[in-house]
């Protein structure tokens, strides 16, 4: 099947025509200011059912307005000899087709196809481009950027079996679908065991709790970047119905709490990540980096350290971030858990005493929690980690929730002090056992 050429079976919009459209990312400029870049550069098409738009990796040639039915996007990769849908969505009225691409400088990153009778606006990326030139807010209301940036940050991120240049999009298209809840309360119910909910949820700031009554193996806390709202328990038992989900927890927000709902399916579709195993993987994965810890060895009690597991921030970088500057006081404790760091240190005179890049798991800064400590090096993350942070309010927190002070058994931290080796003119950095590595 091939997909049309939008400049060869239209004729371009009249000026009348073009001034008296309304499109929400140009909203609030004079029609007047903004009609004379589109002139001659818009049309409309009627498409049938199952016309292919445009093609995967084709050059983007115009941007589409989806005036009415509905539009399949997709991409088709060969994976192990079979053909598989990745980033697979359906977009109805007033959606944008191939902005994202334009933003991201790339070609169509999915196929787009009518799926039922549909009337499209095409306009010419090279007007297109001009418009964003002249108006450069537009970027800005072409989709939820800010929305899409902090998705690209939750840990199910690291579960992304695709090229790196299609993780923006993926971002984006999640963005579209996801309703942000900001008015979350103390102790309110967010669902109960048995209710059917179509979502799967994010803690995008805040606490939760999920829980069966009566069986404290299925109750976790869930703190920043958490995922949750799985209708598979531990046992396997699966919610039954394609959109309604029985839910096997009860789940309550335990502070002032923001949260991103987003359709169970389309996170599904457009990800090809299971929400069950992510959910249920992440949660465990936390609880056993907190309880592996060296830093939290003193600490018998394992519900104890389960508790911790709930006020520590799961986070995933998808560029490099910095994390510990040397010295300034650091007021986390960041453990490594997947990727790599960059850790670095200089002498007083600014030579750089020694360099390494630690891979996961290991952890950094614990000092942060036993008081203000000036960081003896400067600690990256790199592109691609994942990470859990524990502030150390989180701790005070915790401990408050506890009713025990757990500074006090917080271990004593190992001091690792970077030297320039007498006999060698590069730095020697001493790489210590999984866990331990250290930038004091």
């Amino acid at each position: 099947m091939n997909a049309f050429d939008p400049f060869a079976d239209s004729l371009p919009l009249e000026q009348s025509q073009v001034t008296a459209m309304r499109f929400a990312f140009l909203a609030g400029i004079d029609a007047t200011e903004w009609a004379p870049i589109l002139a001659g550069a818009m049309r409309q098409h009627i498409l049938p059912p199952f016309k292919m738009i445009y093609r995967q990796d084709e050059p983007i040639n115009a941007i589409y307005i989806l005036a009415s039915g509905l539009v399949g996007q997709y991409r088709e990769e060969e994976v192990e000899g079979r053909s598989e849908r990745w980033v697979s969505r359906t977009v109805g009225e007033g959606k944008l087709l191939g902005h994202l691409e334009f933003m991201q400088g790339i070609p169509y990153a999915t196929n787009a196809r009518t799926e039922d009778l549909c009337i499209l606006v095409s306009i010419d990326i090279r007007a297109f481009s001009r418009l964003v030139y002249h108006f450069p807010a537009i970027r800005n209301k072409l989709y939820p950027q800010k929305i899409a940036a902090r998705l690209g940050t939750f840990p199910f991120m690291s579960r992304l079996e695709m090229p790196a240049p299609l993780h923006p999009i993926v971002c984006a298209f999640l963005a579209d679908e996801t309703t942000v809840e900001d008015k979350i309360k103390p102790g309110q119910v967010l669902y109960r065991v048995g209710d059917l909910v179509k979502d799967i949820f994010f803690v995008h700031q805040g606490q939760v709790k999920i829980e069966q009554h009566g069986n404290p193996e299925e109750t976790h806390l869930l703190g920043n970047g958490a995922m949750f709202g799985s209708a598979q328990s531990a046992s396997g038992f699966i919610g039954l119905g394609s959109v309604d989900r029985a839910m096997v927890h009860e789940a309550t927000a335990q502070t002032n709490t923001v949260l991103y709902r987003l359709p169970y399916h389309s996170f599904k579709s457009i990800t090809r990540i299971e929400p069950e195993e992510e959910i249920r993987t992440s949660i465990g994965q936390r609880e056993m980096i907190i309880d592996r810890l060296a830093v939290f060895s003193k600490i018998r009690d394992q519900e104890t350290k389960k508790v911790i597991a709930g006020f520590v921030n799961h986070a995933y970088f998808p560029n490099t971030h910095l994390l510990v500057q040397q010295g300034e006081i650091a007021d986390s404790l960041w453990v490594l858990i997947n990727g790599q760091a960059s850790i670095r240190a200089l002498d007083p005179q600014g030579f750089q005493l020694s360099s390494a890049v630690a891979s996961g798991p290991t952890y950094f800064a614990e000092q942060a929690l036993l008081g203000q400590m000036q960081q003896g090096s400067t600690v990256e993350a790199l592109p691609g980690s994942e990470w859990l942070r524990f502030h150390w309010r989180d701790l005070e927190a915790a401990s408050k929730q506890l009713k025990t002070d757990l500074r006090k058994d917080i271990s004593e931290p190992r001091r690792c002090t970077a030297r320039r080796r007498a006999d060698r003119s590069a730095a020697q950095v001493e790489l210590l056992a999984p866990m331990e590595l250290l930038a004091s």
